[in-house]
């Protein structure tokens, strides 16, 4: 039931204008009735899947860190990855964690500074993987979330 003059109804209302505008021209599957479902035309609202690896006790602080400062809306953390590469002349293996990040072009360099920052490896694994497409509600909530404004809303609110 929808009530019109809430700020329940009005930030529905908001957001869904918001993911039209974000996905307007995009490639939806109208047909099948899952309007939610696009390839915007702009490769994902500007939105980036970022991979890192971290040694295994470095994971969940990392990823905390990254999601409170507002560099990324969200971070996936996969125990349990083995990684096998050289280093140094030899071939080493080691346990490690997989951060999946999810985050904006904008935001992409200072996530990058700040996982360089804290990060134990000299050279730490960094990759980023634009998105070209996906649930349009997700893309926009991570362009909302991973922004600096988003932080200095919350904090007035409280």
């Amino acid at each position: 039931m929808k009530r019109k003059g809430t700020v329940c109804g009005l930030l529905r209302a908001s957001a869904r204008r918001r993911m039209e505008r974000n996905t307007a021209g995009g490639n939806c599957s109208a047909a099948q009735g899952e309007r939610d479902v696009c390839a915007p035309r702009d490769a994902g609202n500007g939105c980036l899947l970022v991979y890192i690896t971290v040694p295994e006790a470095e994971g969940s602080a990392l990823a905390r860190t990254l999601v409170r400062e507002r560099l990324a809306a969200g971070v996936n953390v996969v125990p349990g990855l083995r990684s096998c590469y050289w280093w140094e002349g030899d071939v080493r293996e080691r346990g490690e964690c997989l951060l999946l990040a999810q985050t904006t072009r904008e935001r992409f360099p200072a996530l990058r500074a700040r996982v360089r920052a804290l990060h134990s490896d000299v050279i730490p694994c960094i990759v980023t993987v634009p998105l070209a497409g996906g649930h349009a509600p997700f893309l926009t909530w991570v362009a909302a979330e991973a922004a600096p404004a988003a932080r200095a809303a919350r904090q007035r609110q409280f």
